[in-house]
């Protein structure tokens, strides 16, 4: 078995038979997804849907986070949404390929005060800190961010450096949200809700969150319907009573990947040269679902 977390990117390009896996971006959660051969066939399910297709190995251009990229009519199928994040687990002897969807992704991330003193309230933000928390897509836009109870619709920027490891705010921001600076906090974002916890959902929306993907889902059990996939926090102490979870691989060598097709242009936005970021740490592990 393999496991891994992607976001899902729906081409018109594509072939309605086949999908492209895009493993070799600069941000990822930890995953041995590599072990998938360019070229295998594959039945892909979600809920009660299957289908067939052939998977291919692609590169990306600089991609921010892993992607599967799936034609209109093959996502539309299997129910699987443009953008959206899902948990995939590959079992070579059946030749199957199981989503669930994800709910929550979690980074610790150090948070800083900006010295602009405009009177908006906004939030600095780079593109490789919005893929890991599946936010990429949000450029130009405004996000909900919500520090214990306090909820404000920020503005968000994207700078022009997208691996900016900081998240920069606002005088007007930081005062709203009563953040200092200078320290690391858990950012969790909610695709379920649209929503930016700073230092982490309470307990009730983390569980909120899971029962949404789970209502959406057809008769099965509860450990087999929504995943929520996030960062481990330095201090689990902090976080008592939330559910956090380490992804644990099996030991043993991994097969080599087959050749991979030649390579696409990535639908999804070009950046700086690959790199894992910084504040990623061997810390921050991906967990598995219950």
């Amino acid at each position: 078995m393999a496991y891994g977390i992607v976001d899902i990117s729906v081409s018109d390009q594509m072939e309605d038979t086949a999908a492209a896996l895009v493993l070799d971006c600069y941000n990822s959660f930890p995953h041995d997804l590599d072990s998938i051969r360019s070229g295998v066939s594959v039945v892909m399910k979600n809920n009660n849907t299957e289908r067939s297709v052939r998977l291919y190995r692609e590169q990306g251009d600089e991609c921010g986070f892993p992607y599967l990229e799936l034609s209109s009519a093959a996502a539309k199928a299997l129910g699987l949404k443009d953008g959206y994040r899902y948990q995939i687990d590959y079992n070579e002897m059946g030749g199957t390929l199981t989503f669930r969807r994800v709910t929550l992704s979690r980074v610790m991330a150090p948070i800083d005060v900006s010295t602009d003193r405009s009177r908006e309230a906004a939030v600095t933000m780079g593109y490789s800190i919005l893929s890991m928390l599946g936010l990429a897509e949000q450029r130009g836009s405004y996000v909900s961010v919500k520090k214990g109870g306090t909820t404000h619709k920020l503005r968000l920027i994207v700078p022009e450096n997208e691996l900016d490891e900081e998240v920069w705010l606002s005088p007007a921001a930081a005062a709203k949200l009563g953040i200092s600076g200078g320290n690391e906090h858990l950012l969790e974002y909610s695709q379920s809700s649209r929503v930016l916890y700073v230092d982490g959902a309470s307990q009730s929306e983390s569980s909120a969150a899971v029962k949404r993907t789970a209502s959406s889902r057809t008769k099965r059990t509860t450990a087999s319907q929504g995943s929520v996939w996030t960062a481990k926090t330095a201090n689990p102490a902090s976080k008592k009573g939330k559910n956090v979870w380490t992804l644990r691989y099996p030991a043993g060598p991994k097969k080599s990947p087959g050749p991979a097709a030649p390579a696409r242009r990535s639908s999804r936005k070009p950046g700086s040269p690959q790199r894992q970021g910084a504040w990623l740490s061997s810390r921050k592990l991906a967990p598995r679902s219950r």
